[in-house]
């Protein structure tokens, strides 16, 4: 299949098409920002992210990535919280039949009339509560499924929502089926640009999370806290979560156990996803840090963005997955490597310290004046 010709044709051009696709948002998803958002920049930009960037990024990127590892034409897709379809759109184009399913009415709402004005015959998308999704796509999906898409979902879900949902689409594969990750925020970084855009937010325990939340420059979630108020610890989590806060390879070992490994045929460094995410300084440390100290996990899950593609069966890649880019910030990896042998040479200098004749000895002489000078502390 020639993608990048049967992607340009499929790219929406037509004026009349996105205006009524803006139209159709506005009406239907307005009610989720805050009044004027749309008037301003960064309302406007996310406007057009929804109508048009998600579904050109999906075009350009992830279809001709997941295309490499099975013949798209004649297979079927699900695509688990399909939010506006823009993902469920352009896989529309190529596969024979995909579902999507979200658990909000609005989104749903849209995405048919996505479909509608696309005059997209071959998707359809269906409105699951949170507590079903998994019971209702073992009922829908009985034959199997050749793919599923992940696409920026998991990070919106609970621990037992994103467990159960892993083990219930690994186990509806069929032989040689793809699940596909991407565009999913990695808990391992730092800054939390997905959603508080803070740094370190994502790590923060749900109560101080809460609490700084309006620190937060992104507007609405600055304030949404302080607009809602969470008696319940489990719908403060729940509330946070639905925000979005991240996933790491923790998930895909509790949900698949050890051999998850086995299954990534692709890992984030293609040309296809690089040419989209290119690699930061975040990712060259934790992948550093994951290299230095031998952590044996795939390198897909050192990325800013995970984007990974995981075969069902075990089946080997037909080659080997990419070995990421040199480092590409070299004065960064220097420094780092120079404080890290510094700070490892301090740790031997102090083991030798704690170790030795004249420190224990030191401290049993000692103990008599520190015990006399904690009773003076009492006393007085």
């Amino acid at each position: 299949m020639n993608f990048v010709t049967d992607i340009d044709k499929y790219i929406i051009k037509n004026k009349q098409t996105i205006e009524s696709l803006e139209k159709a948002f506005l009406k239907i998803l307005s009610s989720k920002y805050v009044d004027g958002f749309f008037e301003t920049e960064i309302g406007k930009t996310d406007l057009d992210a929804n109508i048009s960037n998600r579904y050109i990024n999906a075009l350009k990127h992830v279809v001709p990535w997941v295309g490499k590892h099975i013949n798209l034409s004649g297979t079927k897709m699900i695509e688990i919280g399909c939010g506006t379809a823009s993902s469920t759109a352009a896989f529309s184009h190529f596969v024979d039949q995909i579902n999507g399913y979200d658990i909000d009415e609005q989104y749903i709402n849209f995405a048919k009339k996505r479909f509608e004005i696309c005059d997209i015959k071959n998707a359809h998308a269906s409105l699951v509560s949170e507590t079903d999704l998994c019971r209702t796509l073992q009922e829908h999906n009985k034959g199997g499924v050749d793919i599923f898409l992940l696409y920026a979902v998991l990070e919106h879900q609970t621990v037992e929502e994103r467990l159960e949902t892993i083990k219930t689409c690994w186990e509806l594969l069929r032989p040689g089926g793809l699940m596909v990750v991407t565009d999913t925020p990695n808990l391992l970084i730092y800054n939390d640009v997905h959603t508080s855009q803070l740094p370190f937010m994502h790590f923060l325990p749900d109560l101080t999370y809460e609490l700084y939340s309006k620190k937060s420059p992104r507007d609405g979630f600055n304030s949404h806290f302080a607009r809602n108020k969470f008696d319940d610890k489990i719908e403060l989590g729940k509330a946070i979560t639905r925000w979005g806060r991240g996933v790491s390879y923790h998930d895909f070992e509790l949900s698949l156990g050890a051999k998850y490994k086995d299954y990534i045929v692709a890992n984030g460094f293609e040309e296809e996803i690089l040419s989209w995410l290119g690699v930061g300084l975040e990712e060259e440390l934790l992948r550093m840090y994951v290299m230095k100290h031998h952590i044996d996990i795939p390198l897909a899950f050192t990325r800013f963005h995970l984007n990974f593609i995981l075969r069902k069966d075990g089946q080997t890649p037909e080659t080997e997955l990419p070995a990421p880019p040199d480092f590409s910030i070299i004065a960064d990896r220097e420094e780092y490597d120079k404080l890290s042998d510094a700070l490892a040479e301090k740790d031997r200098e102090l083991g030798l310290i704690l170790n030795s004749k004249r420190w224990r000895l030191g401290n049993i002489i000692a103990w008599p004046y520190r015990s006399i000078k904690r009773m003076i502390k009492k006393d007085s």
